[in-house]
Formats: C-alpha cells, structure tokens, sequence
C-alpha cells in the first residue's frame, strides 16, 4: 500500500498489488485498517481517503 497527502486532510491511498489485479490479502488489509484506525482514535482530525490502483483492474476482490 502506498500512501501520499496531495492536499491538506486527503489521503490517496494506493493499492499497489498490480500482478494480482490489487486483490487484497491480509497484510493489506491491515494496512488499510490502520488510516481509519488513526483518524477515530483523534477526534480533531479528519481526512478524506481515496483508494486506486495501478494496472489493469482496481481491485479484484479478497486474494484468497
């Protein structure tokens, strides 16, 4: 998972898994979990995210 700020308050959160169509498996999952995470545990804050991805699908589903 990469991650960048472009704005104030946005995260573009990128899936980068692009040889399994960004199909997520646990380790991703996680680090998914953790923005939101970040952002309920302090109230002043908030962000918008935006999840992509690179290659030919978005996201493909769960890896299983």
């Amino acid at each position: 998972l990469l991650d960048d700020f472009p704005h104030e308050r946005v995260i573009l959160l990128t899936l980068n898994r692009p040889q399994t169509r960004n199909a997520i498996h646990l380790d991703l999952q996680n680090d998914l979990e953790m923005p939101m995470d970040w952002s309920e545990a302090e109230p002043s804050l908030w962000f918008v995210a935006s999840i992509t991805g690179p290659g030919r699908g978005f996201c493909a589903g769960a890896d299983l």
